[in-house]
């Protein structure tokens, strides 16, 4: 059995808020796509894809 990481992104995008400028709103999003593999003649692969979104806000009131 082999793994293998086929790629990973990461992205991060921060929106402020308009009517209170000190809240800070961050919005992050990892996607992982995993290649899994035998090693044997059956040429039977299996892609496994995790996405992962977090947000959070910081404010200093």
């Amino acid at each position: 059995m082999e793994v293998l990481t086929e790629e990973s992104e990461e992205n991060m995008e921060t929106t402020c808020n308009k009517n209170e400028l000190d809240n800070i709103t961050y919005h992050s999003t990892t996607n992982n796509n995993i290649l899994v593999s035998s090693n044997n003649n059956n040429n039977e692969t299996l892609n496994i894809t995790t996405n992962t979104s977090s947000r959070s806000v910081l404010s200093s009131k």
